[in-house]
């Protein structure tokens, strides 16, 4: 469990180096001299932590344990209107329903992972300190299932197996603002298209957490790299 984890945490850095890098590098999508230019008011990191319930016959196969994301609430100038770019790290409890022909066993109690890069946009709506808002569009990922194989005449070895999946995402949530910090509590759809044991893939993802502002920190970096 705690190898499954490490793993979890290692693709979590990597993947959002790659966003960040993605966002704030000389040929990236907000290349330009400051945030105002870019029409971008805000940025937010955000980080949740909570669980990924499978819905329909999903259950048959995957059932919940604690997930996290992180992402960046990127608000625009015009303050009904965000990006929400992030990365999920949904886990789960696997239960193997079809034979793999590579091997003569089945997985029960096992886990599965899914590396989702989500990237959504969507509409607030704010009275005083607090915040509601919804968001959707379009996902990608990695999912692993595993599988379980004689290494020796005395030993079972398990192994992942790695799917690429698009999908989608949709849902709502709520903020409340505490000085620099937004709490937050958020809930939303996310649609496989990549079947999950020849069962559809549909969980319900709900979230807790902070968002931080570090709208000084990435004016600073976009700064530094026009400059070079």
């Amino acid at each position: 469990m705690h190898a499954n984890w490490h793993k979890i945490i290692t693709m979590k850095n990597i993947l959002l180096l790659v966003l960040l890098i993605g966002l704030f590098s000389g040929d990236g999508l907000f290349a330009q001299e400051n945030l105002a230019d870019m029409n971008i008011r805000e940025i937010h990191v955000v980080n949740g932590m909570g669980w990924g319930f499978p819905t329909g016959k999903t259950k048959e196969v995957l059932s919940p344990k604690y997930s996290t994301s992180l992402g960046l609430d990127i608000g625009l100038k015009d303050k009904r209107y965000f990006l929400y770019p992030s990365l999920d790290f949904l886990a789960f409890k696997y239960d193997q329903k079809i034979p793999d022909p590579t091997t003569t066993y089945m997985i029960e109690h096992g886990n599965s992972f899914f590396y989702m890069l989500n990237l959504t946009a969507g509409r607030y709506h704010r009275l005083g300190k607090w915040g509601i808002y919804g968001f959707g569009g379009p996902a990608v990922g990695m999912v692993t299932e595993p599988r379980a194989y004689l290494k020796d005449n005395n030993t079972i070895a398990l192994k992942n197996n790695y799917y690429f999946t698009p999908g989608l995402r949709l849902g709502a949530g709520s903020e409340y603002q505490l000085g620099n910090v937004y709490l937050f509590a958020e809930a939303s759809y996310l649609y496989n298209f990549r079947r999950t044991q020849g069962r559809p893939t549909g969980v319900l993802v709900m979230y807790g957490g902070l968002k931080t502002n570090v709208t000084r920190v990435a004016d600073r970096v976009i700064e530094i790299i026009s400059n070079q």
